[in-house]
């Protein structure tokens, strides 16, 4: 992803909201929490403000990539961007607390949720429910857990297998931390998938985005391509014309103008 930008801005090419959001989707699918904050800073550079599917993207990458504390201060540097983290934001967020077993921050989180009318899902329970027991927390995830369904939540297969519960709703023991682990996969997966489904056009946004994508690849090939035939083209004439008799300043501006697309005499070149 990052080869890509750089690629693209090397050629000329100023990227724009879509390229940097294909390539942050892209890290955070691999859990890439560096390159997501280098591309977050060659935003800045660029002057792109971020959205927030930028920052899910982010949030996600530091879940995949055990950075619970990232994941959490990229929800404070969403509201001081003006951005409201939604459900999806705590939920990378909370996962993240999930595998480390930071209960106290997972709480506060879903409390902050609450103050900011956030609405938590079946992903938010699981996510918090998991983090208290992994604590050892058990009694106050077996509390969230009974609020949940209170609430009207009905709790998936993963969310019940923290408690191993009955039909009777009476609870036999929590699973082991290798099992929860397997299922912290699947979960982590899932949440991928939920940034890119925010709501139901994302999934022609995504369409879209890798659309972009492929363009901007063939349009830095073509520059590429234009550079070498342009370079080709002076090698040439400068053979034919005795060009081991030009000056250090002649071939000064030839690689300028190369650089530029332009001839020495500042006529644009047109791409073939």
């Amino acid at each position: 992803a990052l080869e890509l930008l750089n690629e693209m801005i090397a050629a000329g090419h100023a990227p724009d909201l879509v390229c940097f959001n294909v390539c942050l989707a892209a890290c955070a699918k691999g859990g890439r929490v560096e390159e997501t904050a280098e591309i977050r800073q060659m935003m800045a550079v660029s002057q792109v403000a971020p959205d927030r599917f930028s920052y899910n993207a982010s949030v996600i990458a530091c879940e995949k990539g055990g950075e619970w504390r990232d994941a959490v201060e990229l929800l404070d540097e969403m509201r001081v961007k003006g951005i409201e983290p939604d459900v999806v934001s705590y939920n990378g967020a909370l996962s993240a607390c999930e595998r480390e077993g930071a209960w106290e921050t997972a709480v506060e989180l879903l409390e902050e949720m609450e103050e900011k009318q956030v609405q938590p899902n079946v992903m938010t329970y699981k996510a918090c429910c998991q983090t208290l027991v992994n604590g050892g927390q058990r009694e106050k995830a077996e509390k969230l857990f009974q609020k949940m369904q209170d609430g009207g939540i009905e709790p998936n297969e993963r969310l019940i297998q923290i408690f191993n519960v009955d039909a009777a709703g009476k609870s036999e023991g929590s699973v082991s931390m290798d099992e929860a682990e397997e299922e912290d996969e699947g979960d982590v997966d899932e949440d991928v998938d939920d940034f890119d489904d925010e709501d139901e056009t994302e999934e022609a946004r995504e369409d879209a985005y890798l659309e972009e994508l492929e363009r901007v690849g063939k349009e830095i090939q073509q520059v590429k391509e234009e550079k070498e035939r342009i370079a080709k083209m002076w090698a040439d004439e400068r053979a034919m014309a005795g060009g081991s008799d030009s000056s250090d300043s002649e071939e000064e501006d030839t690689r300028e103008a190369l650089t530029a697309g332009m001839k020495p005499d500042h006529k644009p070149v047109q791409a073939a």
